[in-house]
Order: structure tokens, then C-alpha cells, then sequence
């Protein structure tokens, strides 16, 4: 039988949309080989991008001292790679996932998994008001029962200070409180074991990560507190990055055919050797975090702080540590399911960089459809594709044989 002639054949094309993603970082780096003397060949931008985004993106052209405002003592920038993990539906829109690693097959690990699930609908997310609590200590209490006492008189006293707060003049409140969000109450309470008291302020920050918000806002309460109870200030105001960010959940279904049934009960068993044993769970975690923090850092997010916060919800408050998904086997398929605070903002931090405002666009798509529930709904669906890929890696082939295998492509 003779062969067929290939020699014609057009490779396959990308999707337009991450041709044009990729315009987009050339043009990027055009701009960056402009300003340091080297020069570049014209790159085209996409149509989709505006005068808006073009502008920040030419904002480059002040490298390095783009770099000043964002740290101190700057003497540059370290470039990561970052790749566009494709094939997510993430609440019936389709969407790419830029992702900031230096760790191969994370992009194309997410990238399959989410092409998996696809056809059954892709992410479903589901995210809930972006709440950060602040918190006030204070300290030298003779005894626990004037801790408690104390505690209680903030306690019969918040619904007051709250009306001063709300009705406040101060820019503290004012501001957040016409946006929408604002102080939200708090609560006061007696610290295990020790003279002293702890109270909890909490704080809708819409689209901001809100760690400085909170922080402010809380010690503005205490001042409020001790002008109501004739007390000086707090030993400490800080915000807890426990409680900190919008609570997301996400679900996939993954069809058992088409990673096969032995891997899929592979991937079952994983999950319930990770909720036994917290050596495991702790690299079980690893895998979400891989899509998680990568997604973050491209979308020029507080990294320490989403790292700080899953490792507070590993343990639940306690020692052991657990795993923040689960994937079980219901009638052929895999329903992996993930519910944890992610801490995340679109203004303020490290959101002014250029390069992270285009990520963002990527990710939501349009300016107004920027906002913390669609980019913490797009970033946890990368966690959980993330860590489906890792339990599938490990449950086939094993995961330095499936990274040799990425490697090679």
C-alpha cells in the first residue's frame, strides 16, 4: 500500500486566541528590547487588546524603574516563564490560564487535565464574598477574669462603636463604605491559656487583597474601643492571613474511560492515603499549589500570603494537615471538588505591574469582567486541574516518567 505524500501537509494551528496571547508577550518584550538599546522586528498587536492595555503594556519602556515602586533598593528584574495553559472552561466561559513556574509540566499538566474535563463542562466555581479579618491584642490583664470582663464590655460596646464607624467621616471607613463593602463587625474574646484579649475585625475589601485595609480599619476600631472604654491602645493590630480572601469552590468531572478505570481508582485511593496521613497530604497540597501560586504570581498577586493562607487551612486551625481536594468515583466519573480561601485583589500591590494587568485580562477577559470572584474562580479551577494532574502522573506512569515524557515534546 503506498504512502500517503505529507510532505504538503499544514501543521495544526493554535487556537487565535493564544496566537494572539503570544503576540502579545513578543510585543512586550519588543518594547523591553527598545528601551535597553537592542532593537526588535515590529510585532503586531491583537485587536482584542485596546488603547488601554496597549498603554500599560508600553509603560514597559521605563525598565528597569518600572520595578521601583513595587520594591526597595531595586537593581532589576528576574524574568520567570510563563506559559498559557489551554483548554479551561471555567463557569461556561472559556478562558486561557497564564502561569508563572520555573517547574516543567505544570502548563501542560493543567492544560490536559482541563481538556479532560471539557466536554462534561469544564470548572464550576463557585466564590463568595472577599472577607479579611484584622486582629486586635490586648495585653496585661491581671487575671483571666478581667480578660473576660474586658472582653465582654467590647462585646455589649461593638454595636455602638459600629454605628460611629459606619456614619464616620474618616477616609478609612468613608471610602470602602461607598464602594460597598467596609467594616462588617467584630468580636472580642479571651485567649487560651493566657491574660489576654483578642478581637476580630472583619471587613468586606471587594476587589482589594484588603491586608493594609484591614490593618487600618482595625486600628481605627481601637481607637474607637478605648475612647469607649477609657483604655490606651493595643499591644498589637495586625491583620491574619488565617481568615483572608474570598471562599472558593470548585468542581470537575472527569470522565473514568479516558484515563482509565485502574487509574482512576489509583487516583481515589490517593486521596484517601492524603486525608490518613499528613506526610502525604503534604505533598498531595504540593500539587494544587504548583497551579496555584503559578497562576498567582502571573496575576501579580500576594504569593506569601495565598501560601500563608493554605497552609493554615491544611490543618484546619490544628496539627495534622489535610488535603484541600478530593476526588472520588461516582457512576464513571472522577468528581474532584476543591473549597479554600484564596487571598486575591485587582488593585493595589502587585497588581500595578504591567505585565500582570495582561495576564489578568487573559484570564477574565474583558476590563470589567476583572474582578476578584472571576480571578479567584479562573485560579482555583487552575489549583484543581493542577492537582488532578499530578494524582494522574503518579497513578499511570509515575511522575519522573511522565516529566521525562513533557520534557521530550
Amino acid at each position: 500500500m503506498p504512502k500517503k505524500d505529507l510532505s504538503n501537509k499544514k501543521p495544526a494551528q493554535k487556537p487565535q486566541k493564544l496566537r494572539d496571547i503570544k503576540r502579545v508577550v513578543r510585543r512586550m518584550y519588543h518594547v523591553l528590547d527598545q528601551s535597553v538599546g537592542r532593537g526588535a522586528n515590529y510585532v503586531d498587536t491583537p485587536t482584542w487588546l485596546g488603547c488601554q492595555e496597549m498603554e500599560r503594556i508600553e509603560d514597559v519602556r521605563s525598565f528597569p524603574y518600572f520595578a521601583h515602586p513595587l520594591t526597595e533598593n531595586s537593581i532589576g528584574v528576574m524574568q520567570v516563564p510563563v506559559g498559557a495553559a489551554e483548554h479551561f472552561v471555567v463557569n461556561g466561559r472559556e478562558s486561557h490560564v497564564p502561569m508563572a513556574t520555573l517547574e516543567c509540566g505544570v502548563v501542560a499538566g493543567a492544560s490536559y487535565a482541563a481538556k479532560l474535563c471539557k466536554p462534561y463542562g469544564g470548572f464550576t466555581a463557585k466564590v463568595y464574598e472577599n472577607v479579611v479579618t484584622a486582629q486586635i491584642r490586648y495585653d496585661y490583664m491581671p487575671s483571666n477574669e478581667i480578660a473576660r470582663s474586658f472582653a465582654d464590655r467590647i462585646n455589649a460596646d461593638s454595636a455602638e462603636v459600629i454605628r460611629i464607624a459606619m456614619t464616620s467621616a474618616d477616609p478609612v471607613f468613608a471610602t470602602m463604605r461607598n464602594r460597598g463593602g467596609g467594616l462588617i463587625g467584630y468580636v472580642a474574646h479571651v485567649e487560651r491559656n493566657e491574660c489576654a484579649v483578642i478581637v476580630n475585625v472583619t471587613i468586606n475589601a471587594l476587589e482589594a487583597m484588603g491586608a493594609n485595609l484591614a490593618t487600618r480599619m482595625a486600628e481605627a476600631i481601637d481607637i474607637l474601643i478605648g475612647a469607649s472604654l477609657n483604655r490606651g491602645k493595643a499591644t498589637a493590630v495586625i491583620v491574619t492571613n488565617a481568615d483572608q480572601g474570598p471562599l472558593v469552590h470548585v468542581v470537575a468531572h472527569w470522565r473514568m474511560e479516558d484515563i482509565g478505570r485502574r487509574v482512576a481508582m489509583s487516583i481515589e485511593r490517593l486521596c484517601e492515603w492524603a486525608a490518613a496521613d499528613p506526610t502525604r497530604a503534604t505533598t498531595h497540597n504540593k500539587g494544587l499549589l504548583n497551579g496555584l501560586l503559578a497562576a498567582a504570581l502571573a496575576a501579580g498577586q500576594d504569593v506569601p500570603a495565598i501560601a500563608a493562607a493554605a497552609a493554615f487551612q491544611m490543618t484546619g486551625g490544628k496539627t495534622d494537615v489535610q488535603p484541600l481536594t478530593t476526588f472520588t468515583r461516582k457512576k464513571g466519573m472522577i468528581v474532584g471538588e476543591l473549597s479554600m480561601r484564596i487571598p486575591l485583589g485587582t488593585v493595589g500591590g502587585g497588581t500595578r505591574h504591567r505585565a500582570s494587568y495582561v495576564c489578568r485580562r487573559i484570564m477574565c477577559g474583558e476590563d470589567k469582567d476583572v474582578t476578584v470572584k472571576n480571578l479567584a474562580a479562573v485560579i482555583g479551577s487552575a489549583a484543581l486541574a493542577s492537582n488532578f494532574a499530578s494524582l494522574r502522573m503518579l497513578a499511570d506512569e509515575g511522575v519522573l516518567a511522565a516529566l521525562d515524557r513533557l520534557r521530550k515534546k
